[in-house]
Order: structure tokens, then C-alpha cells, then sequence
């Protein structure tokens, strides 16, 4: 009850009497838990709290906190959980590019390609290598299809125009001899009618 210091974590202030200011002498008198700030040092708080026992005040516990330590775990739960959060968004944003480049971006750049040989006339290609199941997998799958469809048609095509081509010449031999034969019954009847006008004479 005068003050005096019997337990404490620093070891300057043992078995020193704490009642020379106001902020200390004010301490002793306390009657139950308080919490208070010290008017000199803004940043401790101090929870004051009497013993007693049978009755009797003993002394009085004080506990002294200061902001600054609070404030250094708060800075540093903040930073810790920033840090965190900012390797979450790069390991993310990676995680997503990849995804993407290797889910739509590399898809479509086999379909863009294998369009532009298309416009070019090249139907030689090949399957479109998309394994996805999606939207994309399904475009690369139609595409391919499509591929297969014209070089059939293409093929199709073709091969009524060779027909027709050979019927075109054979047709055209058959008029050729058509007309050698025309021309050899021109030429007799000609002659028939020469030597008709040669006996009415």
C-alpha cells in the first residue's frame, strides 16, 4: 500500500517505490478494475486492479501496455496479410494465363491458321489438336469437320469434272467421225449426181 514495487518485469523498478507522481500516487487509491491511460506517455494504458485478502488491501496489481507493441503486431499482420494476398494474385494471375493461353488463346490461333490455309485453297490438313471439352474444343471439332466436308465435296467435284471431260472428248471424236462420214456421203452423192448428168447427156 506505499508503493512500493515487490514484482515486476523489469528489473530496474524491484523493490521501488512507485507513489512519486499523481498518475502513481492516484494508483494506490483505486477501489476496483480500471483501465486508464498516463497523461505523460499517451501510448501505455494500464490496467489497475486492488488485491485483497481477508478483507484487507494487500498492494495493488498494475499492468502496463503500450500501443506501440499493438500497433507493431497490427503493422505486421497487415504487411503479413498483404504479402499473402499480393503472392495469391501473381500465383493466381499465372495460374490463369496459363489456363488461358493454353485453353482458348493456343486453340484459336490453330483454328485462325488452318482457316487462312483454307482461303488459300489448301485443304491438306489435319485434325486440330484441342483436347477441351468446352465452347472451344467444340468450335476446333466443327472446324475440323467443316475441312473434311469441303475436301470431300472438292474431291466430288473433281471427279465430275473429269468424267465430263472424257465424255466431252469422246463426244467430240464421235463428231468428228460424223462428220468425216457426212462429208464421204456428200462426196458420193456428188459423184452419183455427176455421173447422172454425164448419161443424160
Amino acid at each position: 500500500n506505499d508503493g512500493r514495487c515487490v514484482a515486476t518485469s523489469e528489473d530496474v523498478l524491484r523493490d521501488k517505490f512507485l507513489n512519486k507522481t499523481d498518475f502513481e500516487k492516484n494508483a494506490l487509491q483505486i477501489k476496483e478494475l480500471t483501465n486508464r491511460t498516463n497523461p505523460s506517455e499517451k501510448d501505455v494504458f494500464e490496467i489497475v486492479d486492488p488485491v485483497f485478502a481477508a478483507g484487507q488491501k494487500m498492494g495493488t496489481l498494475r499492468v502496463g501496455y503500450s500501443t506501440a507493441s499493438i500497433s507493431a503486431i497490427v503493422f505486421n499482420t497487415i504487411f503479413i496479410s498483404l504479402l499473402i494476398g499480393f503472392i495469391a494474385l501473381v500465383v493466381g494471375s499465372i495460374v490463369y494465363y496459363v489456363m488461358v493461353q493454353r485453353g482458348i488463346v493456343s486453340p484459336l490461333i490453330q483454328v485462325m491458321s488452318l482457316a487462312q490455309k483454307v482461303a488459300e485453297g489448301d485443304l491438306s490438313i489435319s485434325e486440330i489438336n484441342v483436347v477441351s471439352q468446352d465452347e472451344i474444343g467444340e468450335l476446333a471439332k466443327t472446324f475440323t469437320k467443316m475441312c473434311a466436308g469441303l475436301k470431300n465435296m472438292v474431291s466430288q467435284v473433281r471427279n465430275t469434272a473429269e468424267k465430263t471431260a472424257a465424255s466431252s472428248q469422246e463426244m467430240s471424236a464421235t463428231t468428228e467421225e460424223t462428220n468425216a462420214s457426212t462429208q464421204e456421203i456428200a462426196s458420193a452423192i456428188q459423184k452419183v449426181t455427176e455421173g447422172a448428168t454425164t448419161q443424160a447427156e
